[in-house]
């Protein structure tokens, strides 16, 4: 069952405000996939595009900080 708006929302929030690793690792099941396969499709092989989702979202988590709900 895919997440809802809310959930995501809340997962956001819970690693913004306290770091918390269980809630970026449903952000990161959820998303992962989805990004290795854009990319695969945008033309990266399976190893690149594996590299850049785990960067974009190890991003995620370094400045989960600046996350801004009311944006």
């Amino acid at each position: 069952m895919a997440p809802t708006a809310d959930d995501m929302k809340c997962w956001l929030e819970a690693v913004a405000e306290k770091q918390d690793r269980e809630a970026f690792t449903h952000i990161y099941r959820f998303f992962a996939p989805r990004l290795v396969s854009f990319l695969g499709r945008s033309g990266l092989s399976g190893a690149e595009a594996e590299e850049v989702a785990q960067e974009a979202l190890a991003a995620l988590w370094r400045r989960a900080s600046s996350y801004d709900p009311r944006q």
